[in-house]
């Protein structure tokens, strides 16, 4: 029974059914409730969602040997700390999505975010697996009713409510985590059921106010809004957009799939989703399904995906309908669709195709039928990729996922991964930079990416080095350095990103950022130079300057290249020591290092509201070089590998030409 029926009703919200639960439509103003999603913040019930509960001591072991994401590292011994999240997936022995969900950790419990119609499902199934292991599942009691924040003012309203602090709300207790499939940040909050009308009516009371005219920070929203906004962003949704798989049960013998692209098998694989990199690990080891996507992955080749489309005629078409290209060959089917008011009233949807469609950039996909008919003369109307370009991101322990936390007490700046010594690093690192050499040429002369890296370290951290040592080889035509040093007057009298835009790079072209745009939430938060609510609404403000960049075809990669007290300290004196590094050293730099631990607090804040999807923060162990050195042209050379970038074809036919 949702506890905020009886709220709506009194409301006059109109209802729909989500399968066999009443949810909310709209509040009676659907493009109020979507400009609050884009501008201030949408609050939404969400009693489609429930947890399940893992308790025991074995419990994160239990998990991780079932699910996609890494939950129990097995070097260290010990599973997610209390206040991490991850996104997975649960598949079937065929590699086929059962169900995705959403871990979250707590004190003495791990918490599983689900389809409330999957919830008993899930708690059944795991416990079939259960054996010897001390771990209990359970649908936690008493229930637990979350809700959701949506939009660039939810941060700022649970602030303002204290709740990232103590996990509090109102004095009651609550649980707080990201998730943003809106495309702007978004927050769920998991209360207790008896709680839900409280918390509900203290948020609408107390932001729903109009501040100004047609304006407020908060407004409650239904399915309609946030369907339209989640179907902008391209997420997907299991359920409905894609099939689910019949689950795997212990005991009983499937028959194996001997084609991984046959369209019989019932579900969608991990590859198809649009979603491998989010909640696939290819890192962790075994389990349900893994050698399926292992041998997807390392073949890269998947027979059909789901993408955006943009209807030009605006005819709007339903789920389920089928794409045809321009030969009438049907090449996929409709899942989601809407009409987009930020894409000029454009009818959009979400479809899987096949991979010539999708691969083929240069044939658009075109309609046939129903809906989608441009006229009874036959002319179909061309859909064409709405979606940003799908993150280009590489799996690695050292970056920080979204909705992370990441504590420098967790982490070793000397670690040096499976190296015992740095002979064969340096091997290794040779190999990369030649490999990044030849595919520099081929991205500058295609013009179609650009690669931005960001640097951020304490003063000796390793910045000059790096960029001395990872791109001393590329072709300077191609490359740029750009440092931020203290704002000249002229820049500050412009906003924080004035000065970093301008720098941003051009297609074609590879730009390090030697500090950043970071130094405003670093720097003058430490330093006091600018007010705490100031500083504050950066987060927000770098996060949509990153989303621009990376629309536009960026790639983003950021490092903090981090390193111990005691290994700063060797550095600085070294520099003292020794008559040819004096001019590296700055007296003002031993005043920074007082500051160390307010430093460490804020790096912690950033990377957590920082690191995306689109612009990833990777924690780089910084105090063995090499070590640094072998994992930025590691990650470097990966990404720009998956951006696969390909000479342009000429424009005449170099047969046709003679040099004499």
């Amino acid at each position: 029974m949702n506890p905020l029926l009886s709220l709506h009703q009194q409301a006059r919200a109109e209802t729909q059914f989500y399968d066999q639960i009443e949810i909310v439509s709209t509040f009676g103003s659907p493009q109020a409730e979507y400009a609050a999603i884009h501008k201030s913040c949408g609050m939404m019930d969400l009693p489609f969602r429930s947890v399940v509960e893992l308790t025991g001591r074995d419990r994160h072991v239990f998990l991780n040997n079932l699910i996609t994401q890494e939950v129990w590292s097995k070097s260290e011994k010990r599973g997610l700390t209390p206040g991490q999240t991850c996104y997975a997936f649960l598949l079937n022995l065929k590699g086929r999505v059962v169900l995705d969900l959403h871990v979250i950790e707590l004190d003495d419990r791990t918490w599983l975010e689900v389809d409330t119609r999957l919830a008993r499902m899930l708690a059944e199934l795991l416990d079939k697996y259960v054996f010897s292991e001390q771990v209990r599942i359970n649908l936690p009691e008493p229930g637990y009713h979350p809700i959701g924040l949506h939009g660039p003012g939810a941060q700022t309203i649970l602030r303002e409510e204290g709740v990232f602090e103590t996990g509090r709300l109102i004095g009651r207790e609550v649980v707080v985590w990201r998730n943003d499939p809106c495309g702007v940040p978004g927050y769920h909050i998991l209360m207790r059921s008896e709680d839900a009308p409280m918390i509900w009516n203290h948020l609408q009371t107390r932001y729903s106010v109009e501040i100004e005219p047609g304006k407020r920070r908060l407004r409650p929203i239904g399915w309609a809004a946030f369907n339209t906004c989640r179907i902008e962003a391209g997420t997907p949704l299991f359920g409905i957009d894609f099939e689910l798989a019949e689950p795997s049960v212990p005991g009983v013998r499937e028959k194996p799939v001997s084609d991984d692209s046959t369209p019989k098998a019932q579900g969608v694989l991990p590859a198809e989703t649009g979603l491998l990199d989010r909640a696939v690990s290819f890192t962790k080891g075994c389990y349900l399904g893994q050698e399926v996507v292992a041998r997807m992955y390392a073949r890269g080749q998947i027979a059909r995906r789901l993408v955006g489309l943009k209807i030009e005629n605006g005819m709007l078409p339903i789920a389920g309908e089928h794409v045809f290209d321009d030969q009438d060959n049907q090449i996929g089917a409709i899942t989601s669709s809407t009409i987009s008011p930020i894409l000029s009233e454009s009818a959009i949807a979400l479809a899987i195709l096949k991979k010539t469609a999708f691969r083929d950039r240069t044939t658009s996909p075109c309609p046939r039928r129903g809906g989608l008919k441009a006229s009874q003369g036959g002319r179909f109307a061309l859909l064409q990729s709405f979606i940003s370009k799908e993150p280009v991101m590489i799996e690695s322990p050292y970056r920080i996922k979204p909705g992370t936390r990441f504590k420098h007490n967790d982490f070793k700046p000397d670690d040096t991964g499976e190296f015992k010594d740095r002979k064969q690093a340096e091997v290794l690192s040779k190999q990369n930079l030649e490999k990044l050499h030849d595919l520099q040429e081929v991205l500058y002369a295609q013009a179609e990416h650009a690669v931005l890296i960001v640097l951020q370290a304490m003063d000796a951290g390793g910045k000059d080095g790096t960029i001395e040592h990872i791109f001393s080889g590329m072709n300077p035509q191609g490359c740029r350095v750009s440092s931020f040093k203290v704002p000249t007057p002229l820049e500050k009298a412009h906003d924080f990103l004035w000065r970093v835009h301008a720098q941003a790079p051009e297609k074609g072209m590879f730009v390090i950022f030697n500090r950043s745009h970071y130094e405003s939430v670093l720097v003058e938060r430490v330093k006091k130079l600018v007010p705490e609510e100031v500083w504050k609404k950066r987060y927000d403000h770098i996060n949509h300057f990153e989303k621009l960049l990376a629309d536009e075809g960026t790639t983003i990669l950021k490092f903090y290249l981090c390193i111990s007290k005691q290994e700063q300290a060797q550095r600085l004196q070294a520099r003292l020591d020794n008559p040819r590094k004096h001019w590296k050293f700055n007296p003002a730099d031993l005043e920074e290092r007082k500051y160390w631990d307010d430093y460490m607090e804020a790096f912690e804040e950033t990377l957590e509201k920082c690191s995306t999807d689109h612009a990833p923060w990777y924690v780089i162990p910084s105090d063995k070089k090499w070590y640094r050195n072998y994992l930025i042209s590691d990650i470097l050379l990966r990404t720009v590998q998956k951006l696969d970038p390909k000479f342009p074809k000429p424009t005449f036919d170099p047969l046709q030409y003679k040099v004499v």
